[in-house]
């Protein structure tokens, strides 16, 4: 009823319906037609748009309580970066756009460095010292 008047009787009304009732075990195609037509001799006037809204809302409650959210701000802190381990064009850099944006200086430090890494040649590599410490 409340599909029906809704969207006033239209086709789309009904294809969402009939979509909608076929997930039900006890869906018979013919009942459902049939009641669908009836409301147009008899049309609902208290339910409508709202209840549908109103179904749905409840429907969306029950899932959010019944599905564990993934967190990706629940992982442990990435290490600082020292802003002295940054070259002085950079950390000048990082800074000036952290005050602007109000972010963190060692996101935008990251992301710098990783924009100038890319501009390296990669014939250049890192080599670790074996006995440092």
């Amino acid at each position: 009823m409340a599909v029906w008047r809704a969207t006033d009787g239209a086709d789309m009304g009904w294809i969402a319906l009939d979509a909608w009732s076929r997930r039900n075990a006890s869906y018979n195609a013919q009942e459902t037609r049939k009641r669908w037509e009836h409301y147009s001799t008899s049309p609902p006037t208290k339910i409508g748009a709202g209840t549908l809204f109103w179904i749905a809302e409840q429907a969306s409650k029950e899932t959010v309580e019944a599905t564990e959210f993934f967190d990706p701000w629940h992982f442990p802190k990435a290490p600082l970066l020292p802003s002295d381990a940054l070259p002085p064009v950079l950390k000048a850099f990082a800074e000036d756009r952290a005050r602007v944006i109000s972010a963190d200086v060692g996101a935008i430090a990251w992301a710098a460095l990783s924009a100038c890494s890319t501009a390296i040649d990669g014939h250049i590599r890192l080599h670790m010292k074996r006995h440092d410490t």
